[in-house]
């Protein structure tokens, strides 16, 4: 009977203690990893929004597009020559690009237009989405 194969139940019961734990650091670790993709993958379609927006913004302005403030309505427009470009509503902290489909660009944003008083060709722009401050331009016009 000494010869005897196989595994006690103090074995079978540490065995399994240990992969027990094993399993629960891997899962842990995955599960952390998946939590930081999401957010790294929210920042940075954050940041393509803002630098869409700003290369747009810029681009137009210096095509001679103007900010123009609507208060009834709560909203600030980018117009160019009559034609609405980018409307901002603040209310509703939403920006929407006007290309024929009405397109949201930017959910849960601020745009923030300074003219200087001083220099009437100056305009410095902030935009914010969320918390965060992402974006800031000086345009001087050349109209």
């Amino acid at each position: 009977m000494n010869n005897q194969k196989g595994v006690t139940l103090v074995e079978l019961l540490v065995v399994i203690a240990l992969m027990t734990v094993i399993t629960m650091v891997a899962v842990s670790l995955v599960s952390y990893s998946l939590k930081s993709e999401q957010v790294v993958f929210h920042k940075n379609d954050t940041q393509r929004q803002a630098r869409f927006l700003m290369e747009y913004m810029t681009r137009e302005m210096r095509d001679g597009a103007r900010w123009i403030e609507n208060k009834d309505l709560g909203t600030l427009e980018l117009r160019k020559n009559d034609k609405t470009l980018l409307i901002y509503k603040e209310k509703m902290t939403t920006i929407l690009l006007i290309n024929g489909s009405n397109q949201v660009v930017s959910e849960s944003a601020s745009i923030l237009v300074f003219e200087n008083e001083e220099d009437a060709n100056e305009v410095r722009i902030i935009l914010e989405i969320g918390d965060t401050k992402l974006a800031s331009t000086i345009m001087y016009s050349r109209f």
